[in-house]
């Protein structure tokens, strides 16, 4: 299969896990729909962006191998979300842990097994330009096959 297939597939098992995360919309400006792929101007925070893939081919005795990195990154900023806002910071580290959660459990690619999956980076921090915002990513590597 062509790298593009193999990106959207796990672009769309990516995106249908975490929309299906309650623990985790409950969290963003609004809801579901605070998760995207590119996002719109206007969005209302906080909210998630499925980051672009990296992944190349290479091979295994049985067959083709998918290896590289998956970027889900968080924003937030005081004062914006449901319920009591919480701290940027900490708000952001309570939506990276649910989208790890749903990472960690709910990946199955159609047509792929995911062989390997670990965490490379896992990081929030404070936007130095207002001071106000925070930005959090988790970056993956993984392995997949066909299968």
């Amino acid at each position: 299969m062509s790298a593009s297939t193999a990106d959207l597939a796990l672009q769309t098992v990516m995106y249908n896990a975490l929309v299906a995360a309650g623990g985790l919309t409950a969290l963003l400006g609004s809801g579901a729909d605070s998760i995207f792929d590119a996002v719109p101007d206007g969005a209302m925070l906080p909210f998630v962006v499925i980051g672009d893939n990296e992944l190349t081919l290479g091979e295994l005795k049985t067959g083709e191998r998918w290896q590289g990195k998956v970027t889900v990154d968080v924003r937030t900023q005081q004062g914006e979300g449901p319920g009591t806002p919480q701290p940027p910071l900490e708000q952001a580290k309570l939506i990276l842990e649910q989208v790890q959660a749903v990472v960690t459990d709910s990946l199955a690619p159609a047509g792929y097994v995911i062989i390997v999956l670990s965490v490379d980076f896992l990081g929030a921090d404070v936007d130095p330009g207002d001071h106000k915002s925070v930005r959090g990513r988790v970056t993956y590597n993984l392995d997949m096959v066909e299968g």
